[in-house]
């Protein structure tokens, strides 16, 4: 077994302990917010020990600022790919392409909810700000990209992330299975 932990029928390497931490600690987070999970139920749900998990991260803040910090990276990556992409098609390839990195910005109910507690949690921690401001500036520069593809002009990018937003966030209330929210929030994205 050498350098491996196995839990749960699940094997994670040390390497991909804490990549695979981060993630389920959004799953964690959007569940239940910043304050309902402890360094045991992040470890649990990332199938390693309390000793690994405190190992990659020091303290549970720490844990809670870098799933953020790495949330605002794959928003980043996403919106990144999908610009540079729209700019060397077709006006239609350029407006599928935006709207289909729409679809993964808000499309996972999970992502969203932790978005949306990013937002939350920017209000007490400086570097949760840093994240949600690089969350934002992403989102906006997808939308308006897409506008200007599209020549749209009824509502700025920030207007229409705000009503993504929103249209999510009550969405994800309502719709408690992840894929019953993806159906419902296309609607949304779509009319972006």
């Amino acid at each position: 077994m050498g350098g491996d932990f196995v839990t749960a029928n699940r094997s994670t390497t040390r390497g991909s302990a804490r990549g695979e931490t981060l993630a389920r600690v959004w799953g964690l987070i959007a569940n239940g917010g910043v304050g309902a999970f402890s360094i045991r139920d992040a470890a649990i749900a990332a199938g390693v020990s309390s000793g690994t998990v405190t190992h990659h991260f020091v303290n549970r803040e720490r844990l809670v600022d870098e799933a953020f910090a790495a949330l605002a990276e794959r928003h980043d990556a996403i919106g990144r790919v999908a610009i540079i992409s729209s700019r060397s098609g077709t006006r239609d390839e350029a407006r599928t392409t935006l709207v289909y990195a729409l679809h993964h910005l808000w499309g996972e109910r999970t992502i969203t909810l932790a978005a949306a507690e990013l937002r939350v949690h920017a209000t007490r921690s400086r570097a949760a700000r840093e994240s949600a401001e690089s969350v934002a500036d992403t989102c906006r520069s997808v939308v308006g990209e897409l506008h200007r593809v599209t020549e749209r002009t009824m509502t700025t990018p920030t207007q229409a992330v705000d009503l993504l937003d929103a249209a999510a966030l009550r969405l994800a209330v309502r719709h408690q299975s992840p894929e019953n929210f993806r159906v419902a929030i296309r609607r949304h994205v779509n009319s972006q």
